[in-house]
């Protein structure tokens, strides 16, 4: 893996709990929330999903963003990135 792949794959826990917290305007949203249960809806999940594929050019299911905690949605993200 290339050291800009690692690095990106390193930077992914915490721009995903940046960009949650943007959305939600929730500062106290931390990695073990559901970015549903923490006040998100559909179209605040398609935007976050639409940064995550601007980003890191991955398409992340909406599953995965409605049923699992945001340090979940990474662990997830840095699989697909690292492959």
């Amino acid at each position: 893996m290339s050291d800009s792949i690692t690095q990106q794959a390193a930077d992914i826990p915490g721009t995903l709990l940046e960009w949650s917290r943007i959305l939600l305007n929730d500062a106290t949203v931390g990695p073990d929330d559901n970015f549903i249960d923490a006040g998100g809806h559909s179209l605040l999940a398609q935007k976050l999903s639409d940064s995550i594929r601007e980003k890191y050019g991955v398409d992340l299911s909406f599953a995965v963003l409605f049923n699992e905690s945001i340090e979940r949605v990474a662990e997830d993200l840095v699989a697909k990135v690292s492959a």
